[in-house]
């Protein structure tokens, strides 16, 4: 082979045996895996629960393409705003929420537009601070989701109690409601 073939044939297998040395610090969740926790924390009927307990918290990272919707309850921190401070308070805040017993891990959910880039990126940032306080990760779960914003509004777009403010038009193509 020539040359630069052979030099990106090792710079993949490179790449490939770092990624099987390294795998990332969370995990991913499909939408379909996100709506089954959101629909299954809905409070019963004439209740003021909030939309889900606090031991899920769902992190929109996108900036300036926010806009057309989000999921229920998600807070949105700009992934340019996810650094430092707002890291911590967010580790701090999911390690509460996990209580002192033994059950289930707090689950803290990134995504932004695709979940390519910065959903992973500032999932990475909390696994680190996390690393710190929880460093053999008892009670927090650190997971992206699958396809971000992107494809959870694409596959459970026709329950609208997993949304707050979604144009369909914006995002579906279709005439709103």
């Amino acid at each position: 082979p020539a040359p630069a073939a052979l030099h990106r044939r090792i710079h993949t297998a490179s790449q490939l045996r770092h990624a099987a040395m390294n795998p990332p610090p969370f995990s991913y969740i499909t939408p379909e895996q996100l709506a089954a926790l959101l629909v299954a924390a809905r409070p019963p009927p004439g209740t003021t629960t909030p939309a889900h307990p606090p031991a899920l918290t769902i992190v929109d990272v996108r900036d300036n393409d926010y806009s057309g919707g989000h999921i229920v309850g998600s807070e949105n921190i700009p992934s340019y705003k996810f650094s430092g401070a707002a890291v911590e308070a967010l580790a701090r805040r999911a390690v509460a929420a996990a209580g002192e017993g033994e059950g289930e891990k707090a689950k803290v959910v990134f995504h932004c537009m695709l979940s390519q880039v910065r959903g992973p990126k500032a999932a990475g940032q909390l696994a680190r601070v996390l690393d710190e306080i929880d460093p053999k990760r008892e009670k927090v779960e650190v997971l992206v989701l699958q396809g971000g914003w992107q494809m959870f509004v694409a596959r459970m777009h026709e329950d609208r109690t997993l949304f707050e403010d979604l144009n369909p038009q914006m995002w579906l193509g279709v005439e709103q409601d």
